[in-house]
C-alpha cells in the first residue's frame, strides 16, 4: 500500500485510506494536519478519533464522531491554503492572498517548470506545485540544512517529492545550475522564477 499518496489524488469512492493527508477540522481556530495511519489517533478535548475507524469507513467532507460519541470534527482533504495554516513555520512565510497575487504574476499553469529560491518552510512551494501538475516541476533552493532536509521531508509526506527538487545550495555565490544531480535546471527550460533572497 501506498503510504505516501499525493495529497492532489483522490478516490473515486472519496473513502479515507492509510497514507492519505487530511484535515482534522473542529473549528476555525482548531484544526490539524496528519497523515492517516493504522494505530494512530486524533485527540480532541472531549475523545479521541482512531485512525483506524476511518480507514475504508469514512469518506471525507463528513462529519466524524469520537469514541464516545461526545464529539465530532469535520475530515477535510488537504489544500495549500490549509496546509499552509497548518504548516510548522520554520521562517517568515507568505500566506494564500500573496501566494495568490504571486502565482497569477508568474502566470503559472500545467507543465510549467519553476526555479523558487529560497524554500524557507515551503509554504509557497506547495502551492506552486499545486499550480504545475501534473507534468510541470519546481526546482527550490535553500541555503539553511535544517530546513532542507525538513521540507524534503514534508513534501514526501503530502506525495509531492516527483514534483519538487529541493537542493541544499546557496544560489547567491554557486547559482542555479546543477551538476551531477538527477534533475537539472538549464538554460531555457525555466517558465518562471521566484526569489526570496537578501540581494535578488
Amino acid at each position: 500500500m501506498d503510504l505516501q499518496r499525493s495529497m492532489y489524488s483522490y478516490a473515486a469512492d472519496n473513502l479515507v485510506r492509510e497514507g492519505d493527508t487530511a484535515i482534522f477540522y473542529e473549528s476555525i481556530d482548531l484544526y490539524k494536519q496528519m497523515i492517516i495511519r493504522k494505530g494512530n489517533y486524533y485527540q480532541t478535548t472531549k475523545g479521541v478519533i482512531q485512525h483506524d475507524q476511518l480507514i475504508g469507513n469514512e469518506q471525507f467532507g463528513t462529519k466524524v464522531y469520537t469514541t464516545n460519541k461526545r464529539h465530532y470534527v469535520f475530515l477535510l482533504r488537504v489544500n495549500s491554503d490549509q496546509h499552509t495554516r497548518c504548516l510548522s513555520q520554520r521562517t517568515q512565510i507568505l500566506y494564500t492572498p500573496d501566494i495568490s497575487q504571486v502565482c497569477f504574476r508568474l502566470q503559472l499553469k500545467p507543465g510549467s517548470n519553476v526555479v523558487e529560491s529560497g524554500t524557507g518552510s515551503g509554504s509557497l512551494s506547495t502551492s506552486i506545485a499545486k499550480m504545475i501538475l501534473p507534468i510541470g516541476h519546481l526546482f527550490t533552493f535553500e541555503f539553511n540544512e535544517g530546513r532542507v532536509i525538513k521540507a524534503k521531508e514534508e513534501f514526501a509526506e503530502l506525495g509531492l517529492e516527483n514534483y519538487i527538487t529541493v537542493t541544499h545550495r546557496d544560489v547567491l555565490s554557486q547559482g542555479f545550475l546543477l551538476d551531477g544531480e538527477h534533475k537539472f535546471v538549464k538554460e531555457g527550460m525555466i517558465d518562471a522564477c521566484f526569489l526570496d533572497l537578501p540581494n535578488p
